[in-house]
């Protein structure tokens, strides 16, 4: 009858509403619960029944016998977010859901009838925290999954649990220091000690400054290392030394000229008697005994010379240049005398093609020197000079007609002009760099590492009660054959006359500290610039050998801000690393947007540990919801696929957030109006349809 059915199509209504009804009372309790995704119902008439035949137009009478739900369908809008203090509060801005596994499950208990994990699942309810294993967490106690990070940084094996306990028991191992970088301004005002001054770690009078890097063997104790500096002693001159150590020699060449009555008499040699005149002001000069010398062309080395019959070298003052004097005692006469001194210059003369079209062979040039650290500038009167490579003694030069004044402790910049056009090339001075140095070795510094003796293994100890000098290269060869037999300064820094690093000497140092084992440690001073340049800092420091490169950047016009240079500013530190450090536990956690776990550990070293694996889905619409903010792959939503944060259509992590319920309370309450009066709608059909049944009973009355 049309009347029952009527009440059971009002009773099916009432059904379906309490269940829409439960549906927003379930939105509106999560309003505040972490990611809850809300949902909605929607409906759809059921069982349509005919109840009459065609009236005459082929249309039949049907009727609709009540409603179902037909669906409750989640919505998976991304919800906003809200700071937390807690840096493994996560949330993801954009698609992508946490991976989650139930540790409680056995072996047996992991794999359902179709072969599907049971005990991972998704979430984007990103509130994790450590529990006392030291696993990542969720509330629910579920562990958070993600690959392991290798040092480099490579992802390795499969996703697995987030446990952080060996960092935060064991820790990381120590890593013996193997490269020391630094960085200094050295003073080149700074007058160097002389030679006769030896270096002695532990006296500060014999070193000009001092710093000290902490190093870490491989046990991961550390160790001071002091770094001293000391400029290069001064000498006379670059390219030789005499027998002794704290001396240095003076070397001229000559030709002696015996007279027209020394040749008519028979004489083939003559005394020669040299005087030092000292550049210094109250400067001794210095008288040598005569020697005996043949006529013509010769090399004299004044370490050869005595006074008073002792080593002329005895008298010499290491500090200053001498003006050399010769005289013979028979009236001969010494020319084209040449020092190798400290104004001795080399260069290349290259004619015009003017000149050399009028087949001459010589131009006039007329040098100028300028002082490096400011002053008049020197103008020489023109010289004539060959065609090809020659030397001169810019002592010899003069300036309107007077001796050129050159001041024996300033740096000379060199410029020149000629007369023809001509082009001067290879300018260089003793020290084949393109400035003229007063002081020999103004721009030239050593270096020094020293080691506690008590900080060392007894094989390495030194002979100084408390110091080792782990470094000392005052008393040996600087010029030494690096590796691949490339020229390079052992134990020197070299400036040119921009105050760039021009060279510098640095080899790996083999140490052994105290209950350690044997380490090398490279001190890199920085790169070296320009034509003349090296690179004797650049090893690779590998586990069979040491490898060696020579390659010289190229001369930019800067001080060398990477590493070391040399000004008029005093002596700062300007960079010190080291890449060795000690063990250390584990003391705080970071994220980044790529989901990255990095520790920050009590040693002060960062380390990345992990990567949160992100999982998308064909249809996250299709997830199950299976409480705890929980979901589990279904067939519609297809199989999980794993990813980075922030590649393809996945979202950034977002650390110190967390994302809220996405619930729209104004739309949850229109929701429950319209279900409400749908609900006493219905109420009263079934009401109705129950007075009518009534009145149909009566009839019988």
């Amino acid at each position: 009858m049309s009347i029952i059915q009527a009440m059971f199509a009002g009773s099916s209504a009432l059904t379906n509403f309490g269940e829409a009804m439960t549906v927003i009372g379930n939105n509106l309790a999560n309003a505040n619960t972490t990611a809850f995704k809300a949902s909605s119902s929607s409906f759809e008439d059921v069982l349509i029944q005919t109840v009459g035949g065609g009236q005459g137009n082929g249309a039949t009478t049907q009727i609709g016998t009540g409603v179902g739900l037909a669906d409750v369908r989640q919505n998976m809008v991304q919800g906003s977010f809200s700071q937390s203090a807690n840096v493994t509060d996560l949330s993801i801005d954009g698609r992508g859901f946490f991976q989650v596994r139930d540790r409680t499950l056995t072996t047996d208990e992991k794999l359902d009838q179709s072969g599907r994990p049971k005990d991972l699942f998704y979430t984007r309810a990103g509130g994790f925290t450590k529990n006392k294993e030291h696993l990542l967490v969720s509330s629910g106690g579920m562990v958070l999954q993600g690959w392991g990070l290798d040092d480099d940084g490579n992802t390795v094996d499969n996703p697995k649990d987030i446990d952080l306990s060996n960092y935060y028991i064991q820790g990381i191992k120590p890593t013996p220091t193997s490269k020391v970088t630094l960085g200094v301004n050295l003073d080149s005002t700074t007058t160097a000690l002389p030679q006769t001054v030896p270096y002695n770690p532990e006296d500060s009078a014999t070193f000009d400054h001092e710093t000290s890097v902490r190093v870490f063997d491989s046990g991961g104790t550390g160790h001071d290392v002091r770094i001293q500096f000391r400029k290069a002693p001064m000498r006379v001159r670059a390219t030789a030394t005499t027998s002794n150590a704290n001396l240095a020699a003076k070397v001229v060449k000559f030709d002696l000229n015996l007279t027209d009555a020394q040749k008519t008499a028979g004489v083939k040699e003559d005394a020669v008697t040299v005087t030092l005149k000292p550049d210094k002001v109250g400067g001794t000069t210095l008288v040598s005994d005569p020697i005996t010398l043949p006529e013509g062309s010769q090399v004299l080395d004044f370490s050869k010379l005595t006074i008073g019959g002792k080593p002329l070298t005895d008298s010499l003052d290491a500090t200053t240049g001498y003006q050399t004097q010769m005289k013979a005692a028979g009236g001969g006469t010494t020319t084209n005398m040449s020092g190798f001194g400290i104004f001795t210059i080399k260069f290349t003369l290259g004619l015009s093609d003017t000149l050399k079209a009028a087949k001459a062979t010589s131009d006039q040039v007329t040098l100028t020197l300028t002082p490096v650290t400011g002053g008049t500038p020197l103008v020489a009167d023109p010289v004539t000079m060959k065609s090809g490579s020659q030397e001169i003694n810019l002592a010899t030069l003069t300036s309107g007609g007077k001796p050129l004044a050159l001041d024996p402790n300033t740096r000379y910049q060199i410029d020149y002009k000629t007369t023809g056009n001509s082009n001067i090339d290879n300018l260089v001075g003793t020290d084949n760099i393109p400035e003229i140095k007063g002081v020999d070795n103004d721009g030239t510094w050593e270096w020094h590492a020293v080691v506690e003796n008590d900080q060392l293994d007894l094989s390495q100890r030194g002979a100084n009660s408390n110091t080792l000098t782990a470094l000392d290269l005052s008393t040996k060869n600087f010029e030494t054959a690096a590796p691949g037999g490339v020229d390079y300064t052992q134990g020197k820094l070299i400036f040119n006359e921009k105050g760039q690093l021009q060279k510098e000497g640095s080899i790996p140092i083999t140490l052994k500290f105290l209950g350690a084992d044997s380490q090398q440690i490279l001190f890199d001073f920085g790169d070296a610039v320009g034509n003349y340049g090296d690179s004797t800092n650049d090893f690779s420091m590998g586990a069979k050998s040491t490898l060696y490169e020579a390659n010289p950047i190229p001369d930019v016009g800067n001080t060398g801000g990477n590493g070391c240079h040399q000004s008029t500013s005093p002596f700062s530190l300007l960079r010190l690393e080291q890449n060795g450090f000690p063990s250390g536990t584990l003391d705080k956690l970071a994220i980044n947007e790529a989901g990255v776990v990095s520790g920050n550990f009590t040693n002060g070293q960062s380390k990345d540990l992990y990567q949160i694996t992100v999982y998308d889905f064909d249809d996250e619409y299709s997830l199950e919801q299976v409480g705890s903010n929980l979901f589990n792959e279904t067939n519609a939503s297809g199989k999980a696929r794993k990813n980075f944060a922030g590649t393809g259509s996945l979202g950034n992590i977002i650390s110190y957030s967390l994302e809220q319920s996405n619930v729209d309370m104004s739309a949850e309450f229109v929701r429950m109006i319209t279900t409400q009066r749908g609900f006493q709608a219905n109420s009263r059909i079934v009401t109705v349809t129950d007075g009518m049944l009534e009145e149909l009973l009566a009839l019988k009355r």
